[in-house]
């Protein structure tokens, strides 16, 4: 008798553990482990050096989303949303340059990024300005995402007219779309 797998839902623990090192700060598997099993344990001033000399804290830890802070220089925050039949893994990367500056990468369970899934906004869409680069906070809540414009922190006179973008998650065509 032949009866079908299930398909088991993963955890946003067990795609961290298998996450290529470059895109979780640089904290090998066993230090991974050592970052949850401290976390639960309600140890979170407890943090492994990374291979870049940064202590790396896991400071949030849900079934769905979870936050690392690399030193003081870099927050990495992964959440897993739904997409068509399956699971894709948003990862924000948000480095303390003059101002908070966020990327975003969204992956397939395999770790390969998705590159349709999100494309940054072009500066038009920001409204006039005479900024030669923006810096953008950007938050995942539930399924939108919403961009801060920093760049006023660190040049006030350039910062564009817009100061935040919004983008609701489209699980069937497995992308982020504006909202207006």
């Amino acid at each position: 008798m032949f009866l079908p797998l299930m398909a088991v839902a993963r955890s946003v623990r067990e795609y961290f553990l298998a996450a290529p090192m470059e895109l979780v700060g640089y904290v090998d598997e066993t230090a991974r482990l050592d970052m949850i099993d401290y976390f639960n344990a309600g140890q979170t001033d407890r943090a492994p050096m990374s291979s870049r000399n940064l202590r790396v804290k896991l400071t949030e830890l849900t079934d769905t989303t979870m936050t690392l802070k690399a030193g003081d220089v870099q927050t990495i925050s992964l959440r897993l949303l739904p997409a068509k039949a399956d699971t894709v893994i948003a990862v924000i990367e948000t480095m303390a340059t003059p101002a908070l500056d966020s990327k975003l990468t969204i992956y397939n369970k395999e770790w390969k990024p998705i590159p349709k899934a999100w494309n940054a906004p072009a500066d038009k869409e920001w409204g006039k300005h005479e900024a030669s680069f923006l810096l953008t906070e950007y938050h995942l809540e539930g399924d939108t995402l919403t961009l801060i414009d920093n760049t006023a922190q660190w040049d006030e006179q350039v910062a564009p007219a817009v100061k935040q973008l919004k983008y609701v998650w489209q699980p069937k065509s497995v992308k982020f779309k504006r909202l207006k």
